[in-house]
């Protein structure tokens, strides 16, 4: 029912357009059998929101998230919809906090947190990363405190530069905390010379099935167009 409801705004929304739009392409694959697990396509617009979608294999919608960077890029404020676990999340700020709105059965659990420059929400890695390059001279690992959407916790993280050259770099992520590390694998980052990313591994918030890995290998394309989408292009997935 939710795929028809999808398919009617597809037909009655009108064309969305700005002057340019980044486009990111995910393929995630089965760490364990490289099979397609979900395709995420990421909409970066000139006024700062970020889209992304998540499909599985048959370009079903699995999970939508919006996010805005109206305050630091490392803390995102978020809405998103789970459409697999039935599940919304809203991550919104004050001039001192966060707070977390996780609802799902009829219920809703909310987490509130200080926040500063220290603290990364969600997808707020990307943009710390970046915005971060050259601190890593200095000091190859930096000590972080993250927020993951829908979990009413914080974890005490270590972002590690391992390698860096002319064509790139890449980055290890792991808790702080040994304990944490025996059940939360490393997350290993790859970045190209323009300081985007381009491949990650590790674990998946993505919950597509109880009996499945959730350790996965995510490779990322960059396109450029003058225009918005609402699905990726054919050209931009990998063939059936």
């Amino acid at each position: 029912m939710k795929h028809l409801i999808w398919l009617c705004l597809l037909l009655t929304l009108p064309n969305l357009s700005t002057a340019a739009v980044r486009h990111t392409i995910g393929i995630a694959r089965d760490a364990d059998d490289n099979t397609v697990r979900y395709i995420e396509h990421h909409q970066y617009r000139d006024n700062g929101e970020h889209e992304v979608r998540y499909f599985d294999s048959e370009e079903n919608v699995l999970l939508e998230k919006l996010m805005a960077y109206e305050g630091l890029p490392q803390h995102p404020s978020i809405t998103q919809t789970d459409y697999l676990n039935n599940e919304q999340i809203a991550v919104s700020y004050d001039a001192e906090y966060a707070t977390m709105v996780t609802s799902r059965q009829g219920t809703s659990e909310r987490f509130s947190f200080e926040i500063n420059p220290e603290i990364i929400v969600d997808a707020g890695f990307d943009a710390y990363i970046r915005g971060h390059w050259e601190l890593f001279d200095t000091n190859a690992e930096q000590s972080v405190i993250f927020a993951i959407a829908g979990q009413n916790r914080l974890l005490s993280m270590k972002i590690q530069r391992i390698d860096i050259d002319e064509k790139g770099a890449s980055f290890r992520v792991q808790p702080a905390n040994w304990l944490v590390r025996m059940l939360l694998p490393d997350i290993h980052l790859s970045y190209d010379g323009t300081r985007q990313l381009t491949r990650y591994e590790g674990f998946t918030n993505l919950k597509t099935s109880s009996d499945r890995s959730r350790h996965v290998i995510i490779d990322f394309s960059h396109y450029q167009m003058d225009e918005g989408l609402y699905r990726p292009l054919p050209q931009w997935l990998p063939a059936k």
